[in-house]
């Protein structure tokens, strides 16, 4: 779904991943790549249930870990979802990078 919100902040492709239904996700993704997928995107929900208490200030880091995972990987998933306006990227370089995303969200890494 694209959001006239995401294009007016200047991300591109505009899509709004979490009001987004993807009908062929399953029939191109591996069972992992649909796990990291979503490690990712329960990352952003996260996130963004809890937006109004980051930007007020009310947010305590510490308190809950998979919440800070979640605000500190919050620019660098804003960044992945960002299509290079200079270059195209491969689909492999795009699961390499979501890889790499998705690892870091992982409980066992802790707080970064």
């Amino acid at each position: 779904m694209l959001s006239r919100e995401i294009a007016q902040s200047g991300r591109h492709p505009a899509i709004d991943v979490l009001r987004s239904v993807s009908r062929l996700q399953e029939a191109v993704s591996t069972p992992s790549d649909l796990a990291d997928a979503r490690r990712i995107l329960a990352s952003c929900a996260l996130f963004e249930r809890n937006r109004s208490l980051i930007e007020v200030g009310a947010y305590q880091p510490g308190v809950r870990a998979e919440l800070d995972r979640a605000v500190e990987a919050a620019p660098r998933i804003e960044a992945f979802l960002a299509q290079p306006a200079d270059r195209r990227v491969s689909r492999d370089e795009a699961l390499a990078q979501m890889r790499r995303l998705a690892g870091s969200l992982e409980t066992d890494h802790g707080a970064r």
